[in-house]
């Protein structure tokens, strides 16, 4: 029997439960179901809403105790579905419902690899999350029908500590600080080979940014951010924060067409991508290891808490139910995937988790 296209917007993380499955049916003015959970224990008391395409009529229904849940009064071939318990989102999808049939839909399990330590995340809308560990390892998560898995993607040699990871069009570039200096690896995805590009013999470098050809890299003890126009050049153009503290993490805010870069004394700022003066966008952070950014917030991993900050006016903002149950281990890196979902990376438990879903 053929089942319903499915159009998945976006997916989140159930807590305590790794998973969420729900089977909907929608019959013209009738919409039922089941959401489970950890296979297929019934989730009661989830809030489920089905709203037509369009936004004109909403109905709203709770799981039982079986978790089951109908309810009627809405007429549509296409429907925005989402359920949410304990005030967090937990599934949202648009649902074709041309032929009436019950349709099943399943999250996939947050990523968990024990004795692993991830250093940093990245995402990019061609190759997903990307995962880069304390022992070199470079890594793309995926999803599927079997839950998560890891990709290696390459390798980093012996000898280089790890420092950051970030992506361009088709390539994967990840900052290293060997005994003296910053040396930069490349990766490129279509023939899956990798080169290194020596930065600095005597400085280390903390952060990396790409935006369409040009390479940002922040150099920690020099303060300032470096520019090289591509991979091939030769001669960079630094740009001074004009601060006290040593640089850390270091962003392309494509939203904002502008770099954002965080010190070790828990200030953020925002850069011109073309160089010129810094503007001190927030401060008492903390020590920030990664930053993230989507429509609405700036994300500063500070500790074992996720710092955030509304982009509208850099106040600070009270986190949203989907960061209130974090791993309660060291943060190491968080990022955006190209559906606007968080993904963070625990480095003293040795996981990486998502996709949380923002409001």
């Amino acid at each position: 029997m053929r089942k319903p296209k499915l159009f998945l917007i976006s997916s989140g993380r159930l807590l305590p439960f790794l998973g969420l499955f729900a089977s909907l049916a929608v019959w013209g003015q009738q919409v039922s179901g089941r959401v489970t959970a950890n296979a297929q224990q019934p989730v009661a008391g989830a809030l489920v809403k089905v709203q037509a395409r369009g936004g004109v009529q909403t109905i709203v229904s709770t799981t039982g105790a079986d978790g089951t849940f109908s309810a009627s009064g809405i007429k549509t071939d296409e429907a925005l579905v989402s359920v949410e318990k304990d005030g967090v989102l937990l599934f949202r999808a648009i649902v074709s419902t041309k032929s009436g049939e019950p349709m099943d839909i399943s999250l996939p399990q947050p990523f968990h690899l024990s004795g692993w330590h991830p250093a940093d995340l990245a995402a990019d809308p061609a190759q997903g999350v990307l995962v880069v560990d304390t022992g070199g390892g470079v890594w793309r998560i995926r999803n599927d029908a079997q839950g998560p898995h890891r990709d290696v993607l390459f390798q980093i040699p012996l000898g280089f500590s790890i420092s950051s990871i970030t992506a361009g069009e088709g390539v994967v570039f990840v900052t290293t600080n060997p005994a003296t200096g910053c040396t930069v690896f490349r990766f490129t995805i279509a023939n899956r080979s990798t080169d290194r590009k020596v930065l600095s013999l005597s400085e280390t470098c903390s952060g990396i940014a790409v935006a369409g050809s040009a390479i940002y890299v922040a150099f920690s003890q020099s303060k300032e951010v470096r520019r090289w126009d591509n991979w091939d050049s030769t001669q960079p153009k630094g740009f001074g924060v004009n601060n006290d503290a040593a640089l850390g993490s270091l962003l392309f805010d494509k939203q904002g067409q502008r770099l954002l870069v965080a010190d070790r004394d828990g200030r953020l700022y925002a850069m011109p991508l073309a160089g010129g003066k810094a503007t001190q966008l927030t401060s008492g952070a903390g020590w920030i290891a990664s930053l993230a950014a989507d429509s609405n917030h700036i994300l500063m991993a500070s500790g074992k808490k996720i710092v955030m900050i509304a982009r509208s006016d850099n106040h600070g903002e009270k986190d949203p139910p989907a960061l209130t149950s974090l791993t309660g281990g060291t943060l190491a890196g968080l990022a955006f995937d190209s559906a606007g979902n968080l993904w963070y990376a625990d480095y003293s438990n040795g996981t990486v988790s998502g996709p949380l879903i923002f409001r």
